[in-house]
C-alpha cells in the first residue's frame, strides 16, 4: 500500500471454507484485538460484505500489523478465528 493512503480488505466465505464443499458460512461479531503500532485499524461493513480497514499514520513507511477476531458461523457451529493482519506501507512513485 502507498504512503498516507488507506486500504480495506473485505472477507467472504472463500477465505474460511478452505476448499470444503457445501459450507454455507456467515459472519458474526468482528473485533480488533490488537491495534497497529503505526496507524489505525477498523471494521468496515457494506450491504454484502464486511472487512477490516487500515490507515497508516501520516508519513509512516514500513511494516505494521494488527490482530482481529471473526466469528464464522456454519449451519452447525460457530467458530472464532483469530488472525494477524500484516501490512507493508511503501512510497509509491506516480508518473
Amino acid at each position: 500500500m502507498g504512503k498516507d493512503t488507506a486500504c480495506s480488505q473485505y472477507i467472504n466465505s472463500q477465505h474460511f471454507a478452505n476448499g470444503v464443499a457445501n459450507m454455507s458460512l456467515g459472519f458474526g461479531e468482528m473485533k480488533i484485538l490488537r491495534r497497529p503500532a503505526h496507524g489505525v485499524a477498523g471494521i468496515e461493513t457494506s450491504v454484502l460484505s464486511r472487512g477490516f480497514a487500515y490507515r497508516p499514520a501520516s508519513g509512516f513507511v514500513g511494516e505494521d500489523s494488527f490482530a482481529v477476531s471473526v466469528n464464522v458461523i456454519d449451519k452447525r457451529m460457530t467458530m472464532t478465528w483469530e488472525l494477524t493482519i500484516n501490512v507493508e506501507v511503501e512510497v509509491v512513485q506516480t508518473p
